[in-house]
């Protein structure tokens, strides 16, 4: 599969992934090239959110001279990441291994999405298209997974429409809800929405104007120096002229009576001055190059306040440890972030109640007189406007030394605020928390450790920084490397030339570097894979003697033999920049990299790379998990025709099915043997039926050390192994016999509508199976488990409270 999607998707991450899931139903077969509209032209004008992603086919030659190839294909990593795609679909079934199609024809031929809001000044009418390139052939599937999907709210028929054959669904409830599916030359196209069919045609005919016709369009699609693959966009914008009207279900506004609209919430969130947020993904040489833009001119105010827009340069770098291979240095204005924040408290409140705003000034000072300082001026506003985090390769277990570093503006104020929300969180915290100052180069550092926790977390305020740690180890490093006595980074000469390729001026930069993330998971592979091949291959823990698996062996398709050389794959890659503008048009983020660093953790040296490893490998475990748990269900279906075969057997000597207990006119149901006893003998436990004494009670002295032992067929691998047991010692049966319908469905006589397989009694033969005993449950697996040698209800059980599942 030829696909790879550039840099770091930003906005369009929500957009993307909600498509690549909408694209299992347009694709799973390879398409044959045909004369094609452009997919764009299907698309409607006037959209609020709109995806487009080209298909890997169509720039697979500039792919090839990306760093991302030669990294992932060259060296045969792709390869063995795809053995591995191939097998867990294969394993999931027919289904996984159609959906797995669907997603390699889309990624390799494309999809383009878009949704409107309507036509301008009118009434919302929103409806969707979308278009999956070079997918025509899917149609009829796709037909039966819409009717299937509806569940009966719509009406599907279909009709010729314009030139075109078209599966119309028209929803019962309300007719104006359209779904359409129809071809366009080699596309498929579905459109959904009010109105939407008829709104689709017209684009499609050109009556109506298409998305070419956006502004925005030649924006995110114009020649940028790169070459672009994939574009995204919400129009902010179009859905405030279109939505901006509509009343909200709140109390009238208290002076004027006037509804709440929507308009009035984006004011007081501060947001109705953003117009659009864009992104454009592509390819420019060997970097995968990637450029959002968020369209506020002007004032910047709500939380995109926070984001200051004086330039940054290296000499406002704080003292970053020397060798941290993932670093964000960022203006941020926390004094006006912090007011921001404020007002839109202040202005929902309003919104939300007639005094809302009186409530909130009076619990802002309760606030702060309860934590005995001013949260605006006291805290935030003792903060200068640079931060950086970082990570430090020097400090903290496996690496794991992540530091936070913030510029200060009033220190002694900053201090003192800071000790008083230490002192809260002491007493908060209680016999938890243990805290603990000591002097560090001149300076206080302040430890809290929380019993119980692998971490301390430290933190000082010097003269000009505030540092915040993982360690009191990392704080006193950065005080050293403050004062000279420890080296400090700098930025390497690739970096330096790497910087010179994005925009300059910037306000904020981040630099990480893929190569050690790569080493430590390439490093730890052989080591992850034979962890994995071990959970597939363990068998649950028994009591008793060692027992064989139940569950078939599950093979992986890799060894650590095919992991390719970690130096292979890191050769080609360079370290990633990403920096942020601020103008008087908007903010622009604009990123050059060579592979997506992992953002769960900064890649620290070989540290940090662990850390991400071994998130890797918690991500990687569910899926662990989910194919022994298909193995497991395998081998409870195994132990089910193994006792429907029994119960076969068993009719072919006796020309009956066993009862329910048994027969012991002494004893209650409850205290005969169960019907499992005389099954033994075709189990392969014919031993134990000859020592059992069937006249007895299932626990009597006589019998209580054979209702004590495991009897493998009846233990369904699903389940947890403290179930096997019971407390008193006696082993269990996950699997029951179904008596029927009814409370009284054991005690009915052969023939009743509402009689089962088993009754405590009753004998029934195949001919009184009047449905046939491939359509008639005997036996069932069972969450409420028992002994399997205890006759009654513990191992038959009745149907008694619709649906007529009873545990």
């Amino acid at each position: 599969m030829r696909c790879w999607f550039g840099g770091r998707v930003g906005t369009c991450t929500a957009v993307l992934a909600g498509a690549v899931i909408a694209a299992v139903v347009f694709s799973s077969v390879w398409a044959q090239p045909a004369a094609a509209p452009p997919p764009e032209t299907l698309l409607p004008a006037n959209a609020a959110v709109y995806l487009g992603f080209d298909g890997s086919n169509a720039h697979w030659e500039s792919f090839k001279k990306t760093a991302a190839y030669e990294a992932l294909y060259e060296s045969g990593l792709a390869d063995v990441g795809m053995k591995v795609v191939g097998w867990a679909l294969a394993r999931g079934g027919p289904q996984a291994e159609v959906i797995g199609a669907a997603v390699r024809s889309v990624l390799d031929n494309g999809l383009s999405v878009a949704f409107t809001a309507g036509e301008p000044g009118s009434q919302p009418a929103p409806w969707a298209a979308v278009v999956a390139h070079r997918n025509a052939a899917l149609r009829e599937p796709v037909a039966a997974m819409l009717k299937s999907a509806a569940q009966g709210a719509f009406d599907f028929q279909v009709v010729e429409r314009s030139g075109r054959s078209i599966l119309l669904g028209t929803h019962r409830a309300n007719p104006a809800l359209t779904i359409g599916l129809w071809t366009e030359g080699p596309h498929l196209v579905l459109v959904g929405g009010f109105n939407a069919v008829e709104s689709g045609l017209k684009v499609a005919t050109g009556a109506a104007p298409n998305i070419t016709s956006d502004g925005l369009w030649a924006k995110v699609r114009q020649q940028r120096g790169f070459e672009v693959t994939t574009a995204c966009w919400l129009n902010l914008e179009t859905l405030a002229k279109q939505f901006g009207p509509m009343p909200l279900p709140l109390p009238p506004r208290p002076n004027s009576g006037a509804p709440v609209t929507v308009a009035d919430v984006l004011r007081a969130l501060r947001v109705d001055n953003v117009r659009s947020i864009t992104t454009a993904m592509g390819y420019k040489g060997k970097a995968i190059w990637t450029e959002t833009t968020i369209d506020v001119p002007g004032e910047k105010r709500g939380l995109l306040a926070l984001l200051g827009e004086r330039p940054l340069s290296e000499s406002d770098f704080p003292p970053l440890p020397a060798g941290a291979s993932s670093l964000l240095v960022s203006r941020l204005d926390w004094s006006r972030g912090a007011s921001e924040v404020l007002e839109i408290v202040r202005s929902v409140a309003g919104i939300a109640s007639p005094d809302g705003e009186q409530q909130f000034e009076r619990q802002l000072r309760s606030l702060n007189d309860a934590l005995q300082f001013d949260l605006k001026t006291e805290l935030f506003g003792a903060l200068g406007d640079v931060t950086a985090f970082y990570g430090d390769p020097n400090a903290g277990l496996f690496g794991l030394g992540i530091g936070l570093a913030i510029s200060v503006r009033n220190a002694q104020t900053l201090r003192q605020t800071v000790d008083v929300i230490t002192q809260h969180i002491a007493q908060a915290g209680g016999p938890n928390l243990v805290v603990d100052t000591s002097k560090r180069r001149g300076r206080m550092v302040t430890s809290l450790q929380f019993t119980g926790t692998p971490f301390t977390v430290a933190y000082t305020v010097d003269s000009d920084w505030f540092v915040l740690g993982l360690s009191p180890q990392a704080v006193e490093a950065f005080l050293l490397r403050k004062d000279g006595k420890l080296p400090r980074w700098e930025m390497s000469e690739e970096v330096r030339q790497a910087v010179l390729e994005v925009p300059q001026g910037y306000s904020a930069i981040s630099i990480s570097d893929p190569r050690p993330t790569i080493q430590a998971m390439i490093g730890m592979a052989p080591f992850l894979i034979n962890v994995v091949r071990a959970a597939l291959a363990t068998p649950n823990n028994l009591r008793g003697a060692p027992v064989p698996p139940r569950a078939p062996a599950v093979e992986l398709p890799i060894s650590p033999a095919d992991i390719p050389p970690a130096e292979l794959v890191t050769r080609p890659l360079f370290a990633n920049v990403s920096v942020r503008t601020v103008s008087e048009d908007g903010i622009r983020w604009v990123s050059r990299t060579s592979l997506p660093a992992i953002p769960l953790l900064p890649s620290v040296g070989g540290g940090g790379s662990v850390a991400a490893v071994g998130v890797l490998t918690a991500l990687l475990l569910p899926a662990v998990q989910q194919a022994r748990q298909a193995a497991r269900r395998t081998a409870s279906k195994n132990n089910l025709k193994q006792l429907g075969l029994a119960m076969h057997n068993f009719h072919e000597v006796y020309r009956h099915f066993p009862q329910g207990t048994v027969p012991n006119a002494q004893l209650p149901p409850h205290k005969r043997l169960s019907w499992v006893v005389p099954m033994l003998p075709f189990l392969d436990r014919a031993r134990l039926f000859e020592q059992i004494d069937r006249n007895a009670a299932w626990d009597a002295p006589a019998n209580q050390r054979f209702a004590r032992m495991g009897i493998e067929p009846l233990w369904n691998p699903g389940m947890p192994d403290s179930t096997r047991f019971t407390r008193d010692g006696f082993a269990t049966t996950h699997y029951v016999g179904i008596a029927g319908v009814g409370k009284d469905a054991a005690t009915l006589p052969v023939g009743h509508k509402r009689a089962g397989v088993f009754g405590y009694d009753r004998k029934l033969r195949i001919r009184d199976v009047l449905d046939g005993t491939s359509n008639t449950i005997a036996i069932t697996e069972a969450s409420k488990v028992g002994p399997w040698a205890q006759g009654g209800p513990v191992t038959i059980r009745a149907l008694t409270t619709k649906p007529y599942i009873n545990g």
